[in-house]
């Protein structure tokens, strides 16, 4: 354990970073440190900094945006890290302390069906863009999972895919008639389905393009996660069954 107060070691902590990082961080942490100090308003123990204490100091940033918020616990997390490297303290209690991110842009919740058809006809002059939209919106699979979807996976016979979700988890998605002509119409010169004019397979920002130019189309921005909140809305609505949604878009639970 250390005799010295929280002041003396913020002061330790900046020279140590004046040798270790770069000068912005330098002065973004020195400035949100100092912020910390006028808080406590007095040098305190280093026992004094425990959860509550930075919940307090959180709720007193109330008003300023969260990258301010995240700027100044980034400081003392790492603050906090030094401590522990240097056996003042055993744990960092910055990491219990939630920064909750805005939601801005929020996606629209789900498509209606006028929705879905007016972006499947729009998208019907680009066959690879309107197979992957039907078959995002009758399987509801992830982003990874669509990019990834490879023809080993998909049961023609049985008209079921079969997809490695988050955490290595599988499931079987069943297949309907538009689904299936969407894949099949795609040419198999590759092991996955979906492949770019340049023969390689879709990727993230592939894929980020595809929703760009049909949320400007609808008016509203659309991902590929409306693709499945509109297929739990249509199921719940034509099944009533929460279990079948919970199955067909792989949710670890209800």
């Amino acid at each position: 354990a250390t005799k010295k107060a929280v002041f003396g070691l913020i002061d330790d902590f900046q020279t140590v970073l004046e040798q270790d990082v770069a000068t912005l961080t330098q002065q973004r942490y020195a400035q949100s440190l100092e912020i910390f100090k006028t808080y406590l308003g007095k040098d305190l123990p280093l026992q004094a900094l425990d959860y509550a204490m930075l919940e307090g100091f959180k709720i007193s940033r109330k008003g300023f945006s969260y990258n301010t918020l995240r700027n100044d616990f980034n400081a003392l997390c790492s603050f906090f890290s030094w401590l522990q490297r240097m056996e003042y303290v055993e744990k960092n209690p910055v990491k219990d302390v939630r920064i909750r991110k805005p939601e801005r842009n929020k996606p629209m919740g789900f498509l209606t069906q006028k929705e879905v058809g007016t972006l499947l006809e729009a998208a019907k002059p680009f066959p690879t863009q309107h197979a992957i939209l039907t078959v995002m919106l009758h399987t509801g699979l992830r982003r990874a999972e669509i990019c990834n979807l490879s023809w080993d996976q998909y049961d023609e016979g049985n008209k079921v895919l079969y997809i490695r979700g988050k955490g290595s988890k599988h499931r079987q998605v069943p297949v309907s008639p538009p689904c299936a002509f969407a894949i099949d119409s795609q040419p198999r010169i590759s092991k996955h389905v979906f492949i770019t004019k340049v023969g390689k397979p879709f990727n993230p920002a592939s894929l980020r393009y595809i929703f760009l130019k049909y949320s400007k189309l609808l008016g509203k921005r659309i991902t590929p996660h409306t693709m499945r909140h509109t297929l739990a809305s249509h199921l719940m609505a034509s099944s009533g069954n929460p279990v079948v949604v919970k199955e067909v878009l792989g949710h670890s639970s209800l």
